[in-house]
């Protein structure tokens, strides 16, 4: 089984660090992030979590093609789909980006 890249492992560890303390606007700590789903392909994880990882990236509006744009297309991108997610949902996003962190975690403690 393929595991996850190092990369993968230290750029979530900063994204994870950057949400921590998020408790309220929710939305906008997670689009001031925007860069890191971008950096941070699903390629670089394991058969196991890059559907996950894909699933966050859809849920908050990423787009390769605007991506390829560049960041503030990607941003606004990202602002246009997060005004449909309320709080609670800003919540378990923000779970399940723990949740694929521990998992990398997991992969290289093994």
């Amino acid at each position: 089984m393929k595991k996850s890249n190092i990369f993968a492992y230290a750029e979530l560890e900063k994204l994870v660090g950057n949400l921590l303390h998020a408790k309220s606007n929710l939305k906008e700590h997670i689009v001031a992030q925007a860069a890191y789903f971008h950096i941070i392909d699903s390629r670089y994880f394991s058969d196991e979590l890059a559907p996950i990882w894909d699933e966050i990236r859809t849920k908050l509006g990423y787009s390769s093609t605007q991506a390829l744009k560049g960041q503030q297309f990607l941003k606004n991108n990202m602002l246009e789909a997060m005004k449909k997610v309320s709080e609670e949902e800003c919540r378990e996003i923000i779970k399940q980006i723990n949740q694929v962190f521990e998992g990398v975690k997991n992969e290289f403690n093994s």
